[in-house]
């Protein structure tokens, strides 16, 4: 079967499956129907390394306090600030780099690593937090 998106011109909008061969969704504002494909999960070793990399990419960039969020979101060109701190992380995490985060060196608020305290006591009492993935 031909797999395509079609827009949807009659100005309805659905969302969900249509059937068992129907997905109805939008992207940025276009709504659209396209084959239903079955999720694959093969939870390969590669993959479940990446997602926990990228689930203390999240993690971390939750605990960064609001004037480093905002020193991404000005440093972010054609994304997001938090986009581009998952992004750079995730390359540090594949590269074995230490991430250097932005607003850290301008003299953290609460001690020496930049990092908000709720962060360094993750990285103290978790062994997958934010120390431990450059090993």
């Amino acid at each position: 079967m031909i797999s395509m998106k079609v827009k949807n011109t009659m100005g309805n909008r659905y969302s969900g499956t249509l059937g068992k061969e129907t997905v109805a969704s939008s992207w940025k504002g276009i709504h659209y129907l396209r084959e239903y494909k079955m999720p694959v999960d093969p939870k390969s070793e590669l993959q479940l390394q990446h997602r926990a990399i990228f689930a203390r990419a999240v993690e971390t960039w939750h605990a960064l306090d609001d004037r480093q969020k905002e020193l991404y979101n000005k440093a972010a060109i054609k994304m997001t600030g938090y986009n581009l701190f998952i992004r750079e992380y995730i390359d540090a995490a594949r590269n074995g780099r230490e991430l250097r985060i932005k607003g850290a060196s301008e003299g953290p608020p609460r001690g020496g690593s930049g990092l908000p305290e709720v962060a360094e006591k993750d990285a103290e009492d978790r062994p997958h937090a934010f120390s431990q993935i450059f090993e």
